[in-house]
């Protein structure tokens, strides 16, 4: 996925979400985090942003790594402050 070329907008997005949540699932938490870094800044409204934020965090999370999950949560009802699924 990361040598996949598409058109910047939500297909790019989409394939950045998944790219991360290939990392995260392979346990490379930093990876996941720079694929979920470039969506914050390149499609920072998107709905694969706010997904993938949740996600990372949630990995996080039932791992007990506060220092992390706290950041991401917060991160998430930033950006997203209309988003139920933000209101931790």
């Amino acid at each position: 996925l990361r040598g996949l070329n598409v058109a910047p907008g939500e297909a790019d997005a989409e394939r950045l979400y998944y790219l991360a949540q290939g990392l995260r699932r392979l346990e490379r938490f930093d990876d996941a985090l720079a694929a979920i870094d470039q969506l914050r800044t390149l499609y920072p409204q998107s709905d694969y942003t706010l997904r993938g934020l949740v996600s990372l965090a949630d990995a996080h999370l039932v791992r007990n790594e506060p220092d992390r999950y706290i950041t991401l949560y917060s991160s998430c009802a930033e950006m997203f402050p209309e988003q139920e699924r933000c209101a931790y």
